[in-house]
């Protein structure tokens, strides 16, 4: 297999593209590539892949190299690092066996992609998501997230706390259906008067303070709730619900009022 029947796929490619012999030999390889890697490895004309990919954090791969000669098993997406000057390099791979002539050996073609910004950008979107639930998390009153339809889209530890659903359990269930179904004598609840569905397509506030939601184990828990809408394009796409259980605070009006009418009697 000379270099030049590759030189026409390689000379100037901005990707890293390589070809392995039967022996996980690499026999081309994209120049610009090339120059990144560590010098002394890049002197040599026929590089071992051993000391382009990090197969030490991968160790099947080597494997998987091979059983594309042997047995035409594709690779597809596969991670690694790709070992350069500057350091490991994250990585995604796709191989395949090509022959370009019936009487040559086979070869894997390695094509490679860069993923060193993807990989970033992941690991600051799950610090920004986890920063967020802790901050969710500190919140004292409940918070709920409803899409569009009024489906649980989130839930704060003192949302679990109150009502006694755990997050995971109700995400994707609209929230009216799981504690808001009835009201506080058992009665049916429509949705279609529920203020927090009303948020969802008037767009506007709604602050409710003479409600119960109903806790998991059927209790009906006293509460005061804002339902303010998500805005999107000027029309209402979800909306957010902060509620806290004012059970204390209706247990003290009942008591105040039963100590006025004893007071009553007693004048």
């Amino acid at each position: 297999m000379a270099s030049t029947d590759h030189d026409w796929l390689f000379g100037n490619s901005p990707s890293l593209v390589l070809v392995l012999d039967e022996l996980l030999v690499c026999q081309n390889m994209a120049a610009v590539w090339r120059e990144r890697l560590d010098e002394e490895v890049a002197r040599q004309a026929q590089i071992p892949a051993a000391e382009i990919f990090d197969f030490d954090s991968e160790p099947d791969l080597a494997d998987r190299f091979t059983a594309v000669i042997t047995a035409g098993e594709p690779i597809v997406n596969a991670a690694i690092g790709l070992k350069l000057s500057a350091g490991t390099l994250p990585c995604r791979v796709d191989a395949w066996r090509a022959q370009r002539h019936d009487d040559e050996q086979p070869c894997v073609v390695v094509a490679a992609t860069d993923v060193s910004l993807y990989q970033d950008a992941q690991e600051k979107l799950a610090t920004l998501q986890t920063q967020q639930s802790l901050i969710l998390d500190a919140a004292g009153e409940g918070i709920y997230g409803l899409d569009c339809n009024g489906s649980i889209t989130f839930g704060n530890a003192a949302a679990n706390s109150i009502v006694g659903w755990e997050a995971e359990a109700v995400i994707g269930q609209r929230a009216h259906d799981v504690h808001h179904h009835s009201y506080a004598d058992g009665s049916t609840y429509p949705r279609e008067d529920c203020p927090i569905y009303a948020a969802l397509k008037d767009g506007e506030v709604h602050c409710v303070d003479d409600e119960v939601f109903w806790h998991a184990n059927g209790d009906a828990v006293p509460v005061e709730y804002t339902s303010t809408p998500i805005m999107k394009d000027g029309r209402p796409d979800g909306a957010v619900v902060v509620f806290r259980d004012i059970s204390a605070r209706k247990e003290l009006e009942m008591q105040r009022e039963a100590a006025f009418e004893e007071i009553k009697e007693l004048k």
